[in-house]
């Protein structure tokens, strides 16, 4: 309700969808580049799902033919140019569709959506890119005041507004006294675009992948997810010159869904960068995923959320019929140290200024194991993390490589955001 005798009351809402970092290292070592603030590079003809009209009550869309990117597009109201232009990296068609979808949802509900449902509806709308954010406004009984949200947003985005692409969408319900305005920004950081590749398929089809890193992204490779089974790296190539392309081959092994991932050195580590669906002789959802994963019910009810983290880890390798993780002493240090690193430098990523994963573990005292590796998320609790890092075909990977037979979780919660920042150290 308008408070009476005050001015209309406006809300600022915001979320960040779980952020991942990974790295699986042998003794040999890990390497790492610079990814320099520049915009990318377009990949093929856009197309425009949806680029023009006000956001509307009409039916959620079904799932694009192909995921790609970029499709640039244009704002759909002009009053919120503004707010787009906050977006350096310009505005997206793909997330123009999923902006509309969030403010209709946010006028209704006043909640933005969580990880799983935004990824849902990138994936569905045929958006590859990852760590996704959303912002939302609403005041009754007035307007929104665009030029304050565009710089609460560009504060948020900070130096990552240059690389950032957007969709942004508002709606107005009510009339008269009752209106109320809502508005929603759907934000991107692109470390790579991806070249056209089809969201159904068939049952033993090859799948061509042609993605093109940003300038100073190094490192590119790429991970496949079938329906069932451990993630597996997928032969790929990486070209020279600019801008450098990774490219894949890959047949699509069995019915069901299957998700290729794209993982670039943005100068802090291998991290993802772009996702694809494709799903094999059986039809997308029309809905996200609801429900726990395997293992997270292990960590129900544990109040430390370093013992709920491995409880969880552990019940997804017993799930999985893979041995156990021990917990080990001086992994668990390592990991602590680097989750207060990046809380300190406000960044996620396997190397902040301490050092590479390989150094740090070794430094330690674990120059003895063979396979090393690291995890690294930013998630809104335990559960959410092990969600997240169970949901990333890479991440999943470590978590589930029968080489490992130790970890050590460590875990700090930000004073100021409330969020919990992880690091999971592995050896073997």
């Amino acid at each position: 309700m308008r408070p009476r005798g005050v001015e209309p009351m406006e809300s600022f809402m915001r979320t960040l969808a779980s952020a991942l970092a990974l790295v699986i290292l042998l003794a040999a070592g890990f390497g790492a580049g610079a990814c320099a603030p520049h915009a990318p590079t377009r990949v093929r003809p856009a197309t425009s799902p949806s680029t023009t009209g006000a956001a509307s009550s009409t039916p959620k869309s079904p799932w694009a033919s192909d995921t790609f990117s970029p499709r640039p597009t244009g704002t759909a109201d002009p009053r919120d140019a503004a707010i787009a232009a906050v977006c350096e990296g310009g505005l997206d068609a793909a997330l123009q569709l999923v902006a509309e979808e969030v403010v209709r949802s946010f006028a209704a509900t006043g909640a933005l959506p969580d990880a799983q449902a935004l990824e849902f509806m990138q994936r569905r709308a045929g958006n590859p890119h990852v760590w996704a954010r959303t912002f939302g406004a609403k005041v009754e009984g007035g307007v929104i005041d665009r030029s304050k949200l565009a710089g609460d947003v560009k504060e948020a985005l900070g130096g990552a507004a240059v690389r950032t692409r957007c969709g942004v969408a508002s709606l107005r319900t009510g009339a008269g006294a009752q209106t109320v305005e809502s508005l929603a920004l759907v934000a991107v950081e692109v470390i790579a675009d991806l070249g056209a590749v089809p969201t159904r398929g068939r049952t033993g089809a090859w799948i061509e992948l042609d993605a093109t890193l940003t300038e100073g992204a190094t490192d590119g490779r790429v991970v496949l997810l079938p329906p069932r089974g451990a993630p597996r790296v997928v032969i790929s190539s990486m070209t020279q010159g600019t801008p450098r392309h990774v490219k894949a081959r890959f047949a699509l092994a069995m019915p069901g869904r299957h998700v290729v991932q794209v993982l670039a050195d943005d100068g802090h580590g291998p991290r993802p960068v772009l996702e694809a669906e494709i799903w094999a002789d059986v039809e997308p959802p029309t809905a996200p995923p609801s429900g726990e994963v395997p293992g997270e019910a292990a960590g129900d009810g544990v109040a430390d959320a370093g013992d709920a983290l491995l409880l969880r880890l552990n019940g997804l390798r017993v799930a999985e019929g893979i041995a156990k993780l021990a917990r080990d002493p001086m992994l668990d240090r390592v990991a602590q140290a680097h989750a207060a690193s990046m809380v300190r430098a406000g960044l996620l990523g396997h190397d902040v200024g301490d050092g590479d994963p390989r150094a740090r573990i070794v430094a330690a005292g674990g120059g003895g194991f063979k396979v090393m590796g690291e995890n690294v998320a930013r998630a809104h609790d335990d559960r959410a993390a092990h969600r997240a890092l169970y949901a990333s075909p890479s991440h999943r990977g470590n978590m589930l490589d029968a080489r490992f037979t130790k970890v050590g979780i460590g875990f700090v919660v930000d004073a100021a955001s409330g969020e919990l920042w992880v690091a999971q150290e592995y050896g073997g």
